[in-house]
């Protein structure tokens, strides 16, 4: 954690930044007092693969960042996907907690069509409202957070709007993002690998 006066110098805040042709980021700041937690989420023009023209309609997009912040990232992603037939196909989110899920709801109310990829293990946390602060954990630090962070979620995700996809899965965009599981932080929890853009 950083103190948001200087977290205010962040290029990409608030508004996607072509970091590559085909790939962009947002950051948004959480925070707590003084201090201010940057919040990354993506989006990956796709279809055709690679993507870098303006031809490919269909995007992905990975975490969905905290919930105070739902309307100003739609708002960020309508600002990019600005022509008639684009639209969100899947929102690929990392792990479940709550900085990484706030918009999703609203993200599945605008682009009703999309899909969200996630780990099978962040079922219960995802679409069922169980919190964290069930799981089992053998470090201090963990056992911390999940007090802290653990709360059961206010966010049930409608199972059949949800794709499980483990590592080494086949999934339509798998040529874009390789899913790589990274349990610990939490069961499901999982990195994505941009592959090309």
């Amino acid at each position: 954690m950083t103190t948001t006066e200087q977290i205010k110098l962040l290029p990409d805040q608030n508004e996607f930044l072509e970091l590559r042709p085909g790939l962009y980021r947002c950051t948004f700041v959480l925070t707590f007092g003084p201090v201010g937690l940057p919040i990354a989420t993506f989006l990956i023009r796709g279809n055709p693969i690679p993507a870098t023209d303006n031809k490919a309609h269909e995007w992905i997009m990975i975490d969905a960042g905290a919930p105070p912040h739902a309307a100003q990232i739609l708002a960020a992603i309508e600002r990019v996907l600005s022509h008639p037939q684009d639209t969100l196909k899947y929102l690929c989110i990392t792990h479940s907690h709550m900085d990484h899920t706030g918009a999703t709801l609203l993200l599945l109310e605008r682009y009703p069509t999309c899909k969200v990829i996630a780990h099978p293990e962040e079922r219960p946390f995802l679409c069922e409202g169980k919190g964290y602060n069930s799981c089992s954990g053998d470090r201090w630090v963990f056992n911390v957070m999940k007090f802290l962070t653990g709360a059961p979620a206010k966010m049930k995700v409608p199972v059949e709007n949800v794709v499980w996809v483990r590592e080494g899965e086949e999934w339509e965009y798998q040529s874009v993002l390789k899913v790589v599981e990274t349990p610990g932080h939490t069961p499901g929890k999982k990195s994505l690998v941009v592959c090309c853009c």
